[in-house]
C-alpha cells in the first residue's frame, strides 16, 4: 500500500538543497538538470555539465543498488509517455529551466523570471494531473508512516561520505575544480531524488492531483528550497555574485511569452508524465534498458532540439513580448514522436513474443 513518509521527503530535500547550494558556492553555477540535458542535446558540452550528467547517472545506478525500493517499475512505452516527454523537452528549452533551475535556484536568486515561471508550470501541472487522473471522486490523503530505520541509517552514511567527498573541491583550481564539483553535485542530487521519492512518477502525480493526495513532493520541495536559499545567502556573503539577481551589476531578464509558453509546456508534460529531466536521467541509470524510459528520453531530446532550432540568437537587450508560433514545431514533433513510439514497439515486440513462447513451453 502506498504511504507518505514526511521524514524521508525531508531527507531527500536536504540532499537536493545541499547540491544546489554547493554548486553555487564552489563554482558559481546554477544546478539546473534541464540545463544539463539542453547542453547534451544542443551544446556547448562543457566538461562540468558532462560531469554533472555523469554524477546524476552514476548516483542513479548506485541508489538502485543501495535503495532499490526507492524506484517503481518503469512504465511501458506509450504515446502518452512520448507526448509528455516532448512537452517537457519543448518547455525546458523555451523556458530555460525546470523545477531545479527555476524552482530552487531561481527563486533563491530572487529571479523575477523564475518568480513568473514557477507558478505557471506548477499551476498547469496541477490542472494537467487532475484532468488526466480524476475519476469523479476525491479520495483521502495517503496515510503517513514512519521512515524505516535502515533508510535513515543509509541516508546518514551517504551524507557523511558526500561531506568528505566534497572537500577536494575547495582546494582544486580551474577546470578540474568545475569538473569535480559537477560530478559531486550530480551525485548528491541523484541521492536526494532517490531518497525523496522523486524518481517515482506516481508520487509526483499524486502530489499534483487531489484523487489520492501525497504531500511528498511539496515537503521535499520546500525543504530543498529552504536549504538552497540558505546556502545561496552564504554564497552571497562570500562574494559569489551569481547567487543573487539583486547584487550590484546583476540584471533581471525579460518575462516574455517565450518564458511563459515554455513554463506552461513543461508543466503540461510534468503533470501528465510525472517526470522532469533530473529524475528521468536518474531513473534511466537505474534501469537503462527500460523501453518506456528510453522513449521518454528520446522525446525530451526531440523537444529540446525542436525548440533550440527555432530559438532566436540571444541579444544583450530585453526583447519585446511576443508569442512564438509553435504550431509547425508541434506538428513535426508529433510525427517524430509517433515514429519513435512505433520503432520502440517494433523493437520490444519480438522480446514479448519470445517470453510468451517460453512461458507456454514450460511444463
Amino acid at each position: 500500500m502506498a504511504t507518505m513518509m514526511p521524514l524521508q521527503a525531508c531527507l531527500g530535500g536536504l540532499f537536493i538543497g545541499a547540491a544546489c547550494g554547493a554548486y553555487m558556492i564552489l563554482v558559481g553555477r546554477i544546478a539546473g538538470n534541464s540545463g544539463v540535458m539542453k547542453a547534451l542535446v544542443l551544446g556547448p558540452r562543457e566538461p562540468t555539465k558532462i560531469a554533472f550528467l555523469g554524477g546524476l547517472m552514476g548516483g542513479g545506478a548506485l541508489m538502485k543498488t543501495l535503495l532499490p525500493g526507492a524506484f517503481e517499475a518503469a512504465r511501458a512505452p506509450s504515446l502518452a509517455i512520448a507526448l509528455s516527454g516532448l512537452a517537457v523537452g519543448l518547455g525546458v528549452a523555451l523556458g530555460n529551466g525546470c523545477t531545479s533551475g527555476h524552482g530552487l535556484c531561481g527563486l533563491s536568486r530572487f529571479s523575477l523570471r523564475s518568480l513568473a515561471a514557477v507558478p505557471t508550470f506548477m499551476g498547469v501541472a496541477i490542472v494537467a494531473a487532475t484532468v488526466t487522473t480524476y475519476n469523479g471522486t476525491i479520495g483521502s490523503p495517503l496515510p503517513i508512516t514512519p521512515t524505516p530505520q535502515p533508510t535513515i541509517d543509509l541516508a546518514a552514511k551517504l551524507a557523511a561520505n558526500l561531506a568528505v567527498a566534497v572537500l577536494p573541491a575547495f582546494v582544486l583550481k580551474g577546470t578540474l575544480k568545475e569538473v569535480y564539483a559537477g560530478l559531486w553535485v550530480g551525485t548528491c542530487f541523484a541521492v536526494g531524488l532517490s531518497v525523496g521519492g522523486m524518481v517515482r512518477p506516481s508520487v509526483v502525480i499524486n502530489a499534483l492531483a487531489p484523487v489520492r493526495f501525497d504531500a511528498t513532493l511539496w515537503i521535499l520541495f520546500m525543504t530543498a528550497l529552504a536549504t538552497t536559499f540558505g546556502l545561496y545567502r552564504v554564497a552571497s556573503a562570500v562574494g559569489v555574485s551569481g547567487a543573487s539577481c539583486l547584487a550590484p551589476g546583476s540584471s533581471q531578464g525579460a518575462i516574455d511569452a517565450k518564458l511563459l509558453t515554455g513554463a506552461a509546456l513543461f508543466g503540461l508534460g510534468w503533470g501528465t508524465g510525472g517526470v522532469c529531466p533530473g529524475p528521468q536521467l536518474v531513473s534511466l541509470a537505474a534501469e537503462p534498458t527500460a523501453p518506456g524510459l528510453l522513449l521518454m528520453l528520446a522525446a525530451v531530446a526531440v523537444g529540446i532540439r525542436l525548440a533550440g532550432a527555432r530559438a532566436p540568437k540571444p541579444t544583450p537587450s530585453i526583447v519585446p513580448i511576443h508569442c512564438p508560433n509553435l504550431a509547425p514545431s508541434l506538428f513535426l514533433a508529433l510525427k517524430l514522436t509517433l515514429a519513435l513510439a512505433r520503432t520502440l514497439r517494433c523493437l520490444t515486440l519480438p522480446q514479448a513474443l519470445t517470453r510468451s513462447v517460453r512461458a507456454r513451453a514450460r511444463p
